[in-house]
């Protein structure tokens, strides 16, 4: 399987996270909402740095990795001007993880220059 390892690594790290977020579910909305946060603003900057490096190396999908980076950033923003209603938050998690699961689907239909099943 191309890219397993790392796939399984990021499935860990991503179980991880989510027992985290349960377990602070039940104590603080605060400590949730910094979460959210940093989630966001982790994840933008992560693919801003992955399409400028990809731009550079001269693939083609910089686009898309600039475009969610840039749409993880403003949720971000977006979270921490509506940090006072937890309903608008659960809203903007919401959007973001169809926002990411779509852009995903997308990027796994687009075509590769290796051919990994023949």
């Amino acid at each position: 399987m191309v890219g397993g390892k790392s796939m399984l690594f990021y499935g860990i790290i991503m179980l991880d996270l989510g027992i985290f977020a349960v377990s602070i579910s039940e104590r603080s909305r605060a400590l949730i909402i910094i979460y959210l946060i940093a989630g966001h603003l982790f994840s933008g900057a992560l693919d801003v740095v992955r399409a400028v490096r990809n731009k550079k190396e001269g693939y083609s999908s910089w686009r898309m990795d600039l475009m969610q980076g840039i749409v993880n950033l403003l949720l971000a923003a977006v979270c921490i001007i509506f940090s006072r209603s937890i309903g608008i938050l659960v809203f903007i998690y919401f959007s973001g993880v169809i926002y990411s699961a779509l852009l995903r689907i997308i990027s796994a239909f687009r075509k590769t220059a290796v051919v990994y099943i023949q």
